[in-house]
């Protein structure tokens, strides 16, 4: 072979070496990318869930073994899906990479931030000198997300809840600071949201008892375990029965009595209030009809949930339910909590509807939210409930009873009637009648009642 030969030879295998080198690059490249992707999320460039619970065992193996303690944050979006829906998703997903972004500023270099999945965000906070660290956290996420963001040109206002769970404390692996986590979250969402929550052993206990709950009141309408009881209305001038509000109970089997500050809010949140409310609705409506025939005229009082209100055709269901009962609408009147009235613009069209076939309106726990008078002043608006903390509150604190003459103006400057709620004294009965409350109802009067005890107490008065 020639010098020439041998040096071209040399040549050839020197590009096919660079060749090959370039293919292992491109190589080294794309599974660098196929890994980058693997494990971050592709909308905010956060840590995504499988390569947390990867960071998170490695963690854990270290708190385990030095004695270390870290926690996890599962940060959830309070109004994430309103806003999505009302905007639409690419207004979501702006909205997502600012959060990401505020979030990114509360890591250190050695915790770690990952969006979970839709509008679920965690924090590992993987070395803490005291777990009192993570409630500092906590707080610092929440008054982040307070504060308003800007999208579409749009100052929109979010809030969150968190959930905390510590290791070693009260986890000890992977899925058990992830459960914890989501634990604690429910019961921060549970207590009114905007809010953190740490992971205790009794808040499992709470969590199995809800769990509990939710499984026999599955079974409760077929198992004919709900009943109703009335309690007075009455007209404070007069002390008239006027009217009745039906009060839903429960007794399970195996649970016994269960109260309704327990199930109320579990089906609300399993949706199981839509069935409910469809059985209580068809049960006033029968009893209202029997007490007609008995010459009892009053009119019933429903609590209606924002679920219910928003459920399906909502508003005809009810209306042709009543029909059906050979009643009118102004027999009834429609329990709204003033959060839920003032909150939602498509609750108020429902209740709108409701109105136009002549069913009235009250607001419930009036002056505990964030009523507007422009809000309030829609037509079918009927009643306005002042709510029993203020009420138990007269006549010793002057200012709960500012607020009770101004909600009794205001009602009457509105062409509507007012309701006390939770009358307990003749003081209490006295001021709010002298000062022109319209109606009332408490144990003052009378507790709430079986149906066949109402049409006696009608007849022969309060």
């Amino acid at each position: 072979m020639t010098p020439d030969e041998k040096l071209a030879l040399a040549e050839e295998r020197l590009r096919q070496a660079e060749e090959r080198f370039r293919a292992a690059e491109e190589l080294m490249e794309r599974a660098q990318e196929l890994q980058r992707k693997a494990s971050q999320d592709e909308l905010t460039g956060l840590a995504n869930l499988p390569h947390l619970r990867q960071v998170l065992d490695f963690n854990l193996q270290q708190v385990l073994r030095y004695g270390r303690t870290s926690a996890l944050l599962l940060i959830d979006l309070d109004r994430f899906r309103i806003i999505n829906e009302a905007l639409g998703f690419r207004a979501g997903d702006e909205l997502l990479v600012q959060v990401a972004a505020r979030l990114a500023t509360t890591v250190r270099g050695s915790d770690l931030l990952a969006r979970k999945g839709e509008d679920e965000f965690l924090i590992l906070l993987s070395e803490l000198n005291d777990p009192g660290q993570s409630e500092l956290v906590a707080q610092r996420v929440l008054n982040l997300l307070h504060a308003p963001f800007t999208v579409q040109s749009l100052p929109l206002h979010v809030g969150a809840s968190v959930g905390i769970s510590l290791a070693p404390k009260d986890a000890q692996a992977t899925f058990e600071m992830l459960e914890h986590a989501d634990a604690a979250l429910f019961h921060a969402k549970e207590g009114g949201r905007g809010r953190f929550c740490v992971y205790s052993e009794g808040l499992q206990e709470r969590l199995r008892r809800r769990l509990l709950v939710e499984t026999h009141l599955h079974e409760a309408l077929e198992r004919n375990q709900f009943r109703l009881l009335y309690q007075p209305i009455v007209d404070l001038t007069t002390r008239d029965v006027v009217g009745v509000e039906a009060l839903l109970r429960w007794t399970d089997e195996t649970l016994g009595p269960v109260e309704p500050g327990e199930f109320i809010p579990v089906a609300e949140e399993s949706g199981l209030i839509v069935p409910i409310g469809d059985w209580v609705l068809r049960e006033c409506c029968g009893q209202m009809k029997s007490w007609k025939e008995a010459g009892v005229d009053v009119f019933v009082d429903v609590n209606l949930s924002r679920r219910q209100l928003l459920h399906a055709d909502m508003a005809v269901s009810f209306l042709q339910t009543v029909r059906e009962a050979e009643l009118e609408g102004r027999d009834l009147v429609v329990d709204v909590s003033e959060d839920h009235y003032t909150s939602d613009p498509r609750v108020r069209s429902v209740l709108a509807e409701l109105g136009q076939g002549g069913v009235r309106i009250a607001i419930d726990d009036f002056g505990t939210g964030l009523s507007s008078l422009k809000s309030i002043r829609l037509s079918t608006t009927k009643i306005l409930k002042l709510d029993r903390t203020f009420v138990a509150g007269i006549p010793e604190n002057r200012q709960y009873l500012s607020i009770c003459v101004a909600v009794v103006k205001l009602a009457e400057s509105l062409n509507m009637r007012s309701l006390a709620e939770g009358i307990e004294s003749e003081k209490q009965f006295e001021y709010l009648r002298k000062n022109d409350c319209h109606l009332g109802q408490g144990f003052y009067f009378s507790p709430p009642v079986p149906p066949e005890e109402i049409a006696p107490l009608v007849k022969s008065g309060l």
